[in-house]
């Protein structure tokens, strides 16, 4: 995304043979029947709980129980995962979500403004629960942006063929619960979970019933690198807000007469050259 001096526009410089498209899937699975799996791959098990460990919660439409777990990668990683399900019952559907990108953790808690948040509970209401692993040697942190520590050493680690691994890791020791057992496995891919569930599908080393894929990834791993460092995600929220003609850029009267105090959050139309050739 650039500022274009000319036609006095902040213009996204589209990629060669590349199409963006944001896919959003809702759905719903009755509660007493649905299992979901929030688990992360961690080096550090300090903060981990027994698996025995369990906090009842009471939701809209029935209670659940929760269970922090653990789980050993192929190469000796420790998953810490919390498993949720309904209270004293077995269930015939597990869903596993498969992250995007970046050091996500098992609650993927966000800060906005002065307000913190989950993502995952953003789900509650639609869906059962809300499942996802996190990246390897990421762990739950206190402090923003990503509310995460990372384990350098271990996060050089995180690699896609590690991470369909790991999935499978989950499901084997999943299925070898007796409330699990006869479930259904669906992976619920996420960004670039979209291109690591179908992987774990055609690799067969472990049950997948189904495939729920958002936002998928239809280009190469480097087409969407590029799309992403050159501005292209950025301008999908830019021009969410500020592109009110819908043709794809922003003008200076556009952003000047947007909402939410845009030019105080970030400053000048003139000075919004976020992207420099080199």
């Amino acid at each position: 995304m650039k500022y274009n001096k000319s036609s006095d526009k902040l213009e996204f410089e589209k990629i060669k043979n590349t199409e963006k498209g944001e896919i959003f899937i809702k759905f719903t699975i009755k509660r007493t029947i649905a299992v979901l799996l929030t688990c992360s791959v961690c080096v550090v098990l300090s903060a981990c709980a027994p698996s025995g460990d369990k906090e009842e919660h009471t939701g809209s439409q029935s209670e659940t129980q929760e269970e922090i777990i653990t789980i050993t990668a192929h190469d000796g990683l420790k998953f810490e995962g919390k498993l949720r399900l309904p209270e004293g019952e077995t269930a015939d559907k597990l869903v596993i979500y498969i992250n995007g990108s970046g050091p996500n953790t098992y609650d993927n808690k966000r800060q906005a403004g002065d307000v913190t948040f989950n993502y995952h509970d953003l789900f509650a209401e639609q869906f059962t629960q809300e499942g996802s692993y996190n990246t390897r040697g990421v762990t739950v942190g206190n402090e923003a942006p990503y509310f995460a520590e990372i384990d350098e050493a271990a996060y050089q680690s995180y690699l896609p063929l590690n991470q369909v691994k790991d999935v499978e890791t989950i499901i084997r020791v999943l299925k070898a619960d007796s409330r699990l057992q006869n479930a259904k496995v669906i992976l619920l891919g996420w960004s670039e979970g979209t291109m690591i569930a179908p992987l774990v599908a055609l690799d067969g080393k472990a049950q997948v019933d189904a495939l729920f894929l958002a936002g998928y990834c239809n280009v190469t791993m480097a087409d969407i690198l590029e799309w992403q460092l050159t501005g292209g995600s950025s301008m999908v929220n830019v021009g969410a807000y500020l592109d009110s003609d819908g043709d794809g850029t922003v003008t200076k009267a556009e952003y000047d007469d947007a909402p939410f105090q845009v030019t105080a959050q970030f400053g000048a139309f003139e000075e919004m050259e976020c992207q420099q050739r080199r």
